[in-house]
């Protein structure tokens, strides 16, 4: 087995990342053995320029005089050093370890500049407890791969350089350099369900299977592989099964039920969460998924939704729209605009932006009269360009292929007493800008969830 030496960790980063002598890389730093050994070896090796983000969380009586251990370590090593103190748990302190991840990663991914990346010190023995507790949740192939080596973060990267190498290897590079780390209490409390597997599983495996933690560690890499096929596998259907239809509200692109109905239900399965993952969105349950693929995808019917953590699939016209859940707006709702500003309407949860124009867009010459925005009552009509009648929104709407779900959230925008516009859609040919004439371009976003 390659000993650890600062050396090997660039080596290893080297083999996986784009990395020049100018990256900056930032070690996230808790004071502990394994962040402590991370720190030094990148440090000694000299190779990058080092930066360091420690996190107080705020949950331990002495993590004070912690955040100050790691302030030293890192003045001793000349290396800038960057703490934030989360509040977390108010009065009651009680924080799982998910919520204390969660908060700990965003704030460091707003620390992490384009092409950076962030090191953190999990190693061969953690790779073997995500991976069991993983199991007990009945994970598929994504959790039971466990800790990647490599993954996007933000603008940057998230590296763990340790993965290779064991908890032993980490503890002797430590002894042998005479560092001074922090030792957690907490980590020895068997309550968490990790310390539980750290202590009193893995124990139990090694004492039968002396290689137990190094044999999981290997089931994880080799299910890592599992996991880049299945996404090549899903960028290979999204491509085959992706249409744009007319929708403003959509996030990323649409599918088309039609050839998705062609692939067996292990795929289906499969490409939605492929899609979903990569408009940055959480995964909904199998058996939700599995349900709403029956009914709704393979069933007779041409329409249908599914609803899970403010996000919904809905299907109109053989396609299948990913967006925000929304709440429907009052059809007495009005309100007066400038245009000279962003208007963030809380219900149903969009936002309209101007942007100043020329030649296009509502005329701003027709913009200097009293504008209102409203929603649908039902009934109004518009006179596009070059038309000598007025249609009907509902109409138009079926015309143009706007979904159902849309339609109710698209604003309306009155001049005086005339629909002007429904942007991004429409604009009275009466109140259309032309060559020359400044204008006005309203975009129009549904708030993520």
């Amino acid at each position: 087995m390659q000993r650890l030496t600062g050396k090997a960790l660039v080596q290893w980063m080297q083999e996986r990342l784009p990395l020049s002598r100018s990256t900056q890389l930032h070690i996230a730093y808790s004071g502990g053995v394994d962040s402590t050994v991370l720190l030094h070896a990148i440090v000694s090796s000299k190779a990058f320029p080092v930066a360091v983000l420690h996190c107080d969380h705020g949950l331990q009586e002495d993590s004070d005089s912690w955040a100050g251990h790691c302030a030293d370590v890192c003045n001793q090593l000349e290396v800038p050093f960057k703490s934030k103190q989360l509040s977390l748990g108010g009065e009651t302190k009680h924080v799982d370890e998910q919520t204390a991840r969660q908060e700990r990663y965003q704030w460091m991914k707003k620390q992490i500049k384009s092409g950076e990346a962030l090191l953190t010190a999990h190693h061969q023995s953690d790779q073997a407890e995500t991976f069991i507790l993983n199991l007990m949740r009945g994970a598929g192939v994504r959790g039971l791969s466990a800790i990647q080596p490599v993954s996007k973060f933000g603008k940057g990267y998230l590296v763990r350089p340790l993965l290779p190498f064991s908890k032993e290897s980490i503890l002797s590079y430590a002894y042998k350099h005479r560092l001074s780390y922090i030792e957690d209490p907490t980590n020895q409390d068997t309550r968490f369900d990790r310390n539980f597997i750290r202590h009193k599983v893995v124990p139990a495996l090694a004492g039968r299977w002396p290689s137990a933690g190094y044999s999981v560690a290997q089931s994880a890499e080799n299910l890592s592989s599992c996991r880049r096929l299945l996404d090549e596998l899903g960028a290979i259907d999204l491509s085959d099964c992706a249409v744009s239809p007319a929708s403003c509200f959509a996030q990323g692109v649409q599918l088309n039920a039609i050839p998705l109905q062609n692939l067996s239900t292990e795929r289906q399965i499969n490409l939605f969460r492929y899609w979903i993952r990569n408009a940055s969105l959480p995964e909904p349950g199998r058996y939700m998924l599995k349900n709403f693929l029956d009914t709704v995808v393979d069933g007779k019917t041409n329409s249908g939704e599914m609803v899970w953590h403010g996000i919904c699939i809905h299907r109109f016209r053989d396609t299948l729209y990913l967006v925000p859940q929304f709440t429907v707006p009052a059809s007495e709702w009005q309100t007066d605009w400038d245009l000279q500003s962003p208007l963030a309407i809380k219900n149903p949860g969009i936002t309209l932006t101007p942007k100043s124009v020329i030649g296009q867009g509502l005329n701003r010459r027709a913009t200097e009269q009293s504008v209102t925005v409203c929603f649908r009552s039902g009934g109004e009509k518009i006179r596009l360009p070059g038309r000598t009648h007025s249609r009907t929104l509902k109409n138009l709407f079926q015309e143009h292929g706007i979904p159902p779900w849309e339609r109710i959230l698209l604003p309306l925008i009155y001049c005086g007493q005339e629909l002007a516009a429904v942007p991004p859609y429409f604009i009275a040919g009466k109140y259309l800008a032309t060559d020359g004439e400044p204008g006005v371009e309203i975009t129009v976003k549904l708030d993520s969830p």
